[in-house]
């Protein structure tokens, strides 16, 4: 998703080069989430993956908005609402975890 958020941008930055590994990154990130299931509290895995879409989300608009020139009051808000959503479910996420406890039959 990021990926092919960031690449609609691609004609649009000297810095092309940057693109890819960002991306790779973002997914990374939402990746390493949700490889967190039945490793942690669910509390802890929901406020994880949350955080990372919205984080996501947040540099998806953030880069729609800048490479497409786009002016608007709302967008800011949006970017902004949406980092900060996404940055405290992250810290959320960290701070519910506890290592999952699985019982094994002997």
């Amino acid at each position: 998703v990021a990926a092919l958020s960031m690449m609609n941008s691609w004609n649009m930055v000297s810095d092309r080069w940057l693109i890819i590994p960002y991306a790779v990154v973002l997914t990374a990130m939402v990746c390493c989430a949700i490889l967190r299931k039945d490793k942690t509290t669910s509390a802890s895995f929901k406020c994880a993956i949350l955080g990372s879409v919205l984080f996501m989300a947040s540099d998806n608009i953030l880069a729609t908005l800048k490479f497409h020139n786009y002016k608007t009051v709302w967008g800011q808000i949006i970017v902004m609402a949406t980092y900060y959503l996404g940055q405290f479910f992250i810290t959320m996420g960290a701070h519910r975890h506890e290592p999952a406890i699985h019982h094994h039959s002997s």
